[in-house]
C-alpha cells in the first residue's frame, strides 16, 4: 500500500483437509482437469465431514455426459499420479459459464468457491449422497488402472493373473486404498487375482472388514520384530514421538528432555517440509509456554521431520524412512485424528494403519508406548456400536496387544489410556479446546454459572502427570511382550466438583459473585462458543489459537484455586 503497510488479500493456493486427514490442493488437481478433453470449467470440492471431493463442471459441449467426464478424469488422475483421495468420487454437469459478472468468479478468474458451493449446493448434496452408496454404482474395471498405477505402474494383463501382493502391495497399502476404491481389503490380500477382486469385491459387513485387517496387519508387522530383548539397549538413547505439537504431545517431548539418558527426540509433525514443521512444533510449545524449557532451533537433541499420520510410511521417502527405523531406540505413538462428528471408517486409515507405521518403525528397537484414550473402554468387541473416536482406538489397541502377543521379549509394548487431560500441576498452562476449559472461559465471560451444574463432577488428570507416566512406559527396562488379554493402563485424575470450580472462578475474579442462571440460559448464551469448537476438526497432533479476551493470568489463577 502507499503508506508502506501490506495488505493481506488472500492465499495463493486454496488448500483442504479430507475427513481422514489427507490434504487436497483443489487448484492443482483443478488445473490437472482442465486438460479433460471434455471440460471447459471445473470447481473440485472438498471438506472434513467427507473422506472424498467431487467435481462440478461446465462440459465444454452439449454432447458431454458425465461418465465421459468421470472416465477422461480418471485417466487424467493416472497421468498426473494422483492420489486416490484426489480424484473427484463424483461429478455434476452444470450449465451456464462461470464469470465475475455472475459473481461465480473473481475479476483475475479465479473460482469464488463459497459463492459456487452456495449457488450449487443442491448438486453438492446429490453428489456426496450419490457417493455414500458408492458400493451399488462402483464400476470396478474403472478402478483398476489407477489401482495398478499406484502398484508402480504394471500392464493391465498382469492383474489377470497376478494377486495384490505379487504386484507389490502390502497389508498397510491395501487398507489405504481400500476404501479410496471401495474394495474389500481383506480380499485384496486373499490369493485371488487382482482383477478377479476387483469385479467381485467382497460384500462383508464393515466391522468383519476393520477386525480382519487388524488380523492381516498383525500377520504382517509380527515378521518384522525378531530383535530379541538381551540385544535390545538398556536406556533407549533415541525416542520417535508423533503428535508432538499438541498439548499432551508438548509435554512428552519436555519430559523425555528432561531424562538423561535420552540424547535426542526426533519429532514428527506435519507440514510442506522440516522447516515448517519446525516452525508449528515452535509455535506450540510457546502457546504452551514451554519454549523456555525446549529450544527447538537450537537444541542439537531434537530433530523435526515433516510427516503426515494419513499417508504411506508418514509420507516420508523408502530412505528416511528406513534410516529412522534403524536410528530409533523407542518409540512413543500419541499422534492420531480426533473428530466426533466422523465414523470408524473415516477414522480407521489414520488411527489404526496410522499405529501399525508406527509399530514398523518400532521393530528394530521392539519398544513402543501407544497413548489410546479412556473411551476405548466402552467399546466391547468389533461388532459395538460406539462411537467412531473411541472404536479406531480400541482397534489400534487391538492392533498393538495382538503384535505383543505375537512377538513375546521382541516387542515390549505398553498401551495407556488417559482420560480427560487437564492443567499442567506445574505451571497452570491449559489446553484451550478441551470442552471444559471452554465452560470455565464461559464462567468468566458470562460471569454466571448454570444452577444444575454446580452438584455435577468432572475429572481431570494433570498433562505432567499423563507425560510423566507415558515416558515411563516407553523408557521401561521390561522386555516382556504384552499378554493378549491384559488391559491398558488407565490414566484418570480425582472427581472436581463444578461447584468448587465457581468458586475458584469468582477468586479468579476478584471475590465477585457469579450468577446462577437456569441450564437452558446458559445454552443460549454458550452457543457461539460451543459452535466454534464443534466446527473445528481437531488433532492430536496439532493446536488451535486461542481467542479470549481474558488473559492467561486470570485462567492460571483460576487453575491455582482449583
Amino acid at each position: 500500500m502507499k503508506d508502506g503497510r501490506i495488505k493481506l488479500i488472500g492465499r495463493c493456493k486454496f488448500t483442504t483437509k479430507l475427513s481422514q486427514g489427507a490434504f487436497v490442493s483443489l487448484e492443482q488437481v483443478e488445473t490437472a482437469l482442465c486438460d479433460c478433453a471434455g471440460v471447459c470449467q471445473v470447481v473440485v470440492h472438498g471438506d472434513s465431514l467427507h473422506d472424498h471431493v467431487v467435481a462440478l463442471v461446465v462440459p465444454a459441449n452439449d454432447a458431454v455426459t458425465e461418465a465421459q467426464l468421470m472416465v477422461e478424469m480418471r485417466e487424467c488422475a493416472i497421468s498426473h499420479a494422483f492420489e486416490p483421495w484426489e480424484l473427484p468420487r463424483a461429478v455434476a454437469i452444470v450449465r451456464g459459464e462461470w464469470t465475475s459478472a455472475n459473481g461465480l468468479l473473481t475479476n483475475t478468474g479465479k473460482v469464488q468457491r463459497e459463492a459456487l458451493a452456495r449457488h450449487y449446493a443442491g448438486d453438492l448434496e446429490r453428489l456426496y449422497t450419490s457417493t455414500a452408496a458408492a458400493s451399488a454404482s462402483f464400476d470396478g474395471q474403472e478402478a483398476l488402472p489407477a489401482l495398478l498405477h499406484l502398484l508402480g505402474g504394471a500392464a493391465l494383463s498382469a492383474a489377470d493373473s497376478n494377486t495384490f501382493r505379487e504386484l507389490g502391495g502390502d497389508s498397510v497399502l491395501a487398507m489405504r486404498v481400500a476404501k479410496s476404491f471401495d474394495v474389500d481389503a481383506a480380499a485384496l490380500l486373499s490369493d485371488r487375482p487382482l482383477a478377479a477382486v476387483i469385479a467381485q469385491r467382497a460384500a462383508t459387513d464393515r466391522s468383519q472388514d476393520h477386525d480382519s485387517a487388524v488380523e492381516q496387519l498383525v500377520e504382517t508387522l509380527s515378521k518384522q520384530f525378531v530383535r530379541a530383548a538381551e540385544t535390545r539397549s538398556a536406556t533407549p538413547a533415541t525416542v520417535f514421538l508423533t503428535g508432538a505439537n499438541g498439548f499432551l504431545g508438548c509435554h512428552l517431548l519436555v519430559e523425555l528432555l528432561a531424562r538423561a539418558d535420552v540424547y535426542r527426540v526426533v519429532c514428527l509433525v506435519r507440514g510442506a517440509d522440516d522447516a515448517a514443521a519446525q516452525a508449528r512444533l515452535d509455535a506450540a510449545l510457546k502457546r504452551f509456554q514451554l519454549s523456555a524449557r525446549v529450544d527447538v532451533r537450537a537444541s542439537d537433541r531434537v530433530s523435526v521431520v515433516a510427516g503426515d499420520l494419513a499417508a504411506t510410511r508418514f509420507g516420508l521417502s523408502d530412505e528416511r524412512f528406513a534410516s529412522l527405523r534403524a536410528a530409533c531406540d523407542a518409540v512413543v505413538h500419541n499422534g492420531a485424528l480426533v473428530n466426533a462428528s466422523l465414523d470408524v471408517d473415516a477414522l480407521f486409515a489414520v488411527n489404526v494403519v496410522g499405529t501399525a507405521t508406527a509399530l514398523e518403525l518400532a521393530a528394530p528397537s521392539g519398544r513402543f508406548a501407544f497413548v489410546s484414550t479412556i473411551a476405548a473402554a466402552s467399546v466391547s468387541d468389533a461388532t459395538s456400536d460406539a462411537r467412531g473416536y473411541p472404536k479406531s482406538k480400541w482397534f489400534a489397541e487391538r492392533l498393538v496387544r495382538r503384535v505383543a502377543a505375537r512377538c513375546g521379549d521382541a516387542l515390549r509394548a505398553v498401551t495407556f489410556r488417559p482420560g480427560a487431560i487437564g492443567p499442567c500441576a506445574a505451571s497452570g498452562v491449559v489446553n484451550p479446546i478441551d470442552f471444559r476449559v471452554l465452560l470455565m472461559r464461559e464462567m468468566l465471560t458470562q460471569r454466571a454459572v448454570p444452577r444444575e451444574l454446580e452438584s455435577a463432577t468432572f475429572r481431570f488428570v494433570a498433562v505432567d502427570d499423563v507425560a510423566r507416566r507415558v515416558v515411563d512406559g516407553a523408557l521401561g527396562a521390561s522386555a516382556a511382550g504384552a499378554a493378549d488379554d491384559e488391559p491398558p493402563i488407565a490414566l484418570v485424575g480425582p472427581r472436581w466438583a463444578w461447584g468448587r470450580v465457581a468458586s475458584a472462578v469468582e477468586a479468579a475474579l476478584g471475590g465477585g459473585k457469579l450468577r446462577r442462571v437456569a441450564l437452558a440460559e446458559w445454552r443460549e448464551q454458550m452457543a457461539p462458543a460451543l459452535a466454534a469448537l464443534i466446527g473445528s476438526t481437531v488433532h492430536s497432533d496439532g493446536g488451535q489459537d486461542e481467542n479470549s479476551e481474558w488473559s492467561d493470568e486470570q485462567l492460571h489463577r483460576m487453575v491455582t484455586q482449583m
